[in-house]
C-alpha cells in the first residue's frame, strides 16, 4: 500500500509541471554610461499586456511606455551613475491578435553599458 501511495504521489509531482515550452527571443543592445536608451519594442498589442518579469539590477530607469508620438511600446533604460557592466532584462508577453487565443513568449534584453 505506501509503494503505490509513493508512486501515485511521484506520478502527481511529475505530471504536473506547469513549465511551457514559450518562444524566447534576446535582443543584444549596447550603451553608453549615463545615458538614456530608448527600445522600440513593437505595437500595443489588441488584448493581453506585458510585464517586466525581471528588473534590471543596475538602474535609475527601467520601465516600458506608450508612446503615442512615435507609436508603440518602448522599454526606457537609464544606468546608475557611472555604472560600466552587463544588466538583464526579462519582458513576458501574453498577446493575442482580437479573438482571445493568448500567446505567451519572452524577450530578454542584454543591455551591455560601456
Amino acid at each position: 500500500m505506501r509503494l503505490f501511495f509513493f508512486i501515485t504521489i511521484i506520478f502527481l509531482v511529475v505530471s504536473c509541471d506547469n513549465e511551457e515550452d514559450i518562444p524566447v527571443t534576446v535582443v543584444e543592445i549596447k550603451t553608453k554610461s549615463n545615458q538614456e536608451l530608448y527600445h522600440y519594442l513593437g505595437n500595443l498589442p489588441v488584448e493581453g499586456g506585458y510585464s517586466i518579469t525581471r528588473q534590471a539590477r543596475s538602474h535609475l530607469m527601467s520601465e516600458i511606455l506608450y508612446d503615442g508620438v512615435r507609436g508603440g511600446l518602448f522599454f526606457v533604460y537609464i544606468p546608475k551613475k557611472d555604472f560600466k557592466g552587463l544588466d538583464i532584462v526579462e519582458i513576458t508577453w501574453r498577446i493575442s491578435p482580437g479573438n482571445q487565443d493568448y500567446s505567451k513568449s519572452l524577450t530578454v534584453l542584454r543591455i551591455t553599458v560601456e
